[in-house]
């Protein structure tokens, strides 16, 4: 199994959860790395100062890579900073963030 998981070495990662609400979107991961515990793979990695509340900036977080559905990866921190600073909310986002 792990010969077939991706490098995202120096990554920036969106996660998106299967089950997850919609309104909680995805979860942003940077220095991730995959990890085995108790048998299952987990990508492991710091939540990115400036995306989630001053609380959880920087905590460390996992994510279970079976219960992942989507993902984006972004080249560096910069990378997602330049392409987030221009996303425009669709309609969608709209009404379930109110």
């Amino acid at each position: 199994m792990e010969e077939a998981l991706p490098d995202f070495s120096g990554k920036v990662i969106w996660l998106e959860m299967a089950g997850a609400p919609e309104t909680r979107g995805g979860i942003l991961l940077e220095h991730v790395e995959f990890r085995t515990i108790a048998g299952r793979v987990y990508l492991a990695g710091r939540m990115v100062e400036g995306d989630v509340s001053g609380w959880l900036s920087g905590a460390e977080a996992g994510v279970a890579w079976d219960a992942v559905i989507h993902y984006l990866i972004f080249r560096s921190r910069e990378d997602y900073e330049k392409r987030s600073a221009v996303h425009k909310p669709s309609l969608r986002e709209r009404v379930f963030r109110s």
